[in-house]
């Protein structure tokens, strides 16, 4: 069976020392910016059908965090730190033959924000 997005290699991820998650969170490898009401949940949804994985919803959250993080947007999210938003991905590891998947936040007002995403991929390097 042919896997999409097969051939992608590396991407961010934190160390982190904790019985209840793995030592490597991933961090998403695409981050789907854009303004509000153009057109960023239809091609979300159409990547998240394509086997993209996308963000986990923690308890008593609104439903829409499965799609955005809301993470460099809400001071709130932001101040549990840079481990808290890489958790929302630990279920997207690799897939069963190993090879990394497509892991994507789309959070259309992450687009106001550039310094901030920068920073955190900044500090969690690549592992290709």
């Amino acid at each position: 069976e042919e896997r999409p997005f097969r051939r992608f290699k590396g991407y961010g991820e934190f160390s982190v020392e904790s019985t209840e998650i793995s030592n490597k969170i991933k961090l998403p490898n695409v981050q789907l910016i854009g303004a509000q009401n153009a057109g960023t949940t239809s091609i979300a949804d159409w990547l998240f059908g394509a086997n993209v994985c996308g963000p986990q919803i923690f308890d008593d959250e609104p439903s829409y965090h499965d799609k955005e993080a809301r993470f460099f947007d809400e001071r709130d999210l932001r101040e549990r730190g840079n481990e808290f938003y890489a958790r929302r991905f630990r279920r997207c590891a690799a897939d069963g033959d190993g090879n990394p998947r497509f892991v994507m936040d789309a959070t259309p007002d992450t687009l106001l924000y550039p310094e901030r995403i920068h920073e955190m991929y900044r500090q969690a390097p690549g592992d290709s």
